[in-house]
Parts: C-alpha cells; structure tokens; sequence
C-alpha cells in the first residue's frame, strides 16, 4: 500500500497537469453520473408511496385527439358504481384553493395561507394515507379536513392537532375542523402534502 502511495505522489508531482486534469474529469463524471442515478430512482419510484399505484385510474372524457379529466360528477359517479371490481372511488375538484385561515390558541391568533383541495371521502381508501390520527371515514363529516404530520407540527406544536379548528377570513364561511392528520408523503408523489377537505355532499350532485 505503501509502495502504491509513493508511485502515485511520484507521478502526480511529475504529472502535475495531467494529474488535475485527470482528477477533475473523473469528479465531474461522478457527479454526473449521480445526478442521473437520483433522477432516475426519482422517476422510477414515483407514486410507489401508494402500494396500490398499479390499480389506481384516473377517468378521462377523449374528444378527439385530446382528453380531459374533468367530468360532471353523476357521470364520475355511475362509472365508479358500474362493477363490482372498482373497490374505491373518489372525485376530486378541478383545482386547488389558496385558503387563508387563523387558529386560535390560548388567546394567540396566528394567521396562515396554506392549500386547500376538496375531494369526497373515498379520498382516503383510494390513495395511501397513512392515517397516524383520525380514521378513514373523517372527509365525511361537514366541514371536516386532513393535515399532514408537517403542517399540524408547524402549527399547533406538540399539542394535539384533532378536534381544532381553522377560521376562515371570510366572515361567511363556516370554521374547518380538523378531524385527521396523515404522514407525509414523499416529494415524488402525485399528491402533495396540502389540506384535503370534504366536498359538499350536494355540490353538482
């Protein structure tokens, strides 16, 4: 080993340029090279968070040449309830909200703008939440909504999360109770870690 050393000082000192040069090529190729690599586990475990990714669907409407996933909800209904081999179904909204909220606690009023994303309570038994507080039918109580562990630590703390509420700026609306909090999911997910909410039962029902 000894020996190994030595030449390699040796040629390194008679080499001088070469030797960078032949250093600073090989660093660039491993950094390069790990760049791919993490790319690449990046993509190819993308949304393996959700054990059943493989028998997760999404419905399209194609017109043409192009497709759209928004649909009106008794169609989105009458397809998820048309065979038996559909365990579990939801309906998501078009898009995501930006709700501004304040929390209460002890007196202390804190405000916060987070994302807000409506869906019906199949939500939670289509795609993997990893319930660690509430159970999996909490999206169908009114006004109910799901924080991930992140959110409910930025928030509240090491003090329970369940049961407290956010208020809405808007003086109409009515409070939004926490009922749930899920473990975060991992960055290559198609679902973010956000604030999901109950749909209105009759909202184009």
């Amino acid at each position: 080993m000894k020996t190994i050393l030595r030449n390699f000082l040796s040629v390194l000192r008679r080499f001088k340029t070469a030797s960078i040069l032949n250093v600073l090529g090989l660093s660039i190729a491993y950094v390069a090279f790990m760049l791919i690599m993490m790319q690449v586990n990046y993509d190819y475990t993308f949304d393996r968070s959700h054990p059943g990714a493989d028998a997760i669907f999404r419905m399209d409407r194609v017109n043409g040449n192009s497709s759209c996933a928004v649909s009106s909800r008794p169609l989105a209904r009458a397809v998820a309830e048309s065979s038996p081999h559909i365990e579990s179904s939801c309906i998501m909204t078009a898009w995501t909200n930006r709700y501004f909220f304040y929390v209460d606690q002890d007196g202390d009023r804190k405000s916060y703008d987070e994302t807000l994303w409506l869906a019906t309570p199949g939500l939670l038994k289509v795609f993997n939440f990893d319930m660690l507080e509430g159970d999996y039918d909490v999206l169908e109580e009114p006004n109910a909504v799901v924080i991930p562990a992140s959110l409910a630590k930025k928030i509240f703390g090491n003090q329970p999360a369940v049961g407290k509420q956010f208020i809405s700026s808007n003086a109409n609306a009515d409070p939004l109770v926490v009922k749930g909090i899920y473990k975060d999911f991992p960055r290559n997910s198609a679902l973010g870690n956000l604030v999901y909410g109950s749909i209105s039962p009759q909202e184009n029902f």
